[in-house]
């Protein structure tokens, strides 16, 4: 019997604060839910890790990328295939908050809502991947040691990810 082969799909996501010190989250509804998620996108062909990430970020927030250095990572296991999340701290950034304009159909219908959230406020969805937040409150009071490991996420029984 031949083993199929395991497809990786590599994401870089963006922790963006506003001078409030409230971080960028993207509220996010897919085929198994809705979520809210730091902005990012997949690997393109060619791309690098920096020019993916500031890539995606304009295409979601219309936001322009200026400086960055990688935080924590996460990867979600399915059958036939990997996805690798590796986020960044953004440190510098220009623009206006808005969807970006380069967005695909499919996109534009999946992102319901971009804005900045504080530390304490409560949200109806989930935030993915678990620990999003703690790294990113972690990331804005300097206190984060090293690149953090977010650990394996996976589709539960409701068709969601969890970890």
């Amino acid at each position: 019997m031949a083993e199929a082969l395991n497809r990786v799909v590599i994401h870089c996501k963006g922790l963006l604060f506003d001078e409030r010190g409230r971080l960028l989250l993207i509220k996010q509804a897919e085929h198994f839910g809705t979520y809210w998620n730091a902005p990012g996108g997949r690997v393109e062909d060619g791309d690098s890790l920096e020019g993916c990430l500031r890539r995606e970020v304009q295409e979601e927030t219309g936001l322009i990328v200026e400086s960055a250095q990688l935080v924590y990572s996460h990867t979600w296991v399915s059958p036939g295939y990997t996805d690798i999340y590796m986020g960044f701290h953004v440190s510098k950034f220009s623009g206006e908050l808005g969807v970006g304009t380069e967005l695909t159909a499919s996109e534009q219908f999946e992102i319901v809502e971009t804005r900045f959230v504080g530390r304490d406020e409560t949200l109806s969805e989930r935030v993915f991947p678990d620990g999003l937040r703690d790294v990113a409150e972690a990331v804005r009071t300097g206190s984060l040691e090293g690149v953090q490991y977010l650990g394996t996420g996976s589709v539960d029984e409701l068709g969601f990810l969890a970890r």
